[in-house]
């Protein structure tokens, strides 16, 4: 019986995925918004050139951002991926049909550092552009300045 418990026991641990020091910092970011954080999803590799900010998804990216992109061209931004609870997405979604009760948010990081990150509903059939990692739009984000900012990055390539 005890050999049984040890071998149930480490099949758990074993499926556990292992936060490196950056998913924990993007994970503690997350509970300090005040989101409950369900699982980590793993970490994505993103980068981009200033020619990509006039396309899609970069730009819907970006527009979602309180930051300038200008600093980030060309680096490796660390995507850090989690399934979250209690986010400002779950209150507009949840009477969509397909909606699955769960928001993945990434967390950009780049040099240790937390630099922004998006946010969007999951479930069948359910879809929209990014919103930023506290479920604000890409208007609610840039205000008036949206428009001109988009075409702005458009001619920019």
């Amino acid at each position: 019986m005890k050999r049984v418990l040890f071998f149930i026991l480490f099949l758990g641990l074993a499926g556990c995925t292992q936060l490196d020091e950056n998913a924990e910092t993007a994970q503690q970011h997350l509970i300090d918004l005040g989101y409950d954080v369900k699982s980590y999803e793993g970490s994505q590799p993103y980068s981009f050139t200033k020619g990509d900010l006039g396309n899609m998804p970069h730009n819907f990216i970006w527009a979602v951002q309180s930051t300038s992109p200008e600093p980030y061209f060309g680096e490796e931004i660390t995507q850090q991926i989690f399934l979250v609870e209690d986010h400002p997405l779950n209150e507009i979604y949840s009477d969509q049909e397909g909606f699955g009760d769960k928001v993945e948010v990434r967390v950009f990081m780049l040099n240790d550092q937390i630099i922004g990150g998006t946010s969007s509903p999951t479930g069948e059939g359910i879809s929209g552009s990014a919103s930023s990692i506290d479920g604000r739009s890409p208007e609610d984000v840039q205000g008036e300045n949206l428009n001109e900012l988009l075409r702005e990055w458009e001619e920019g390539r």
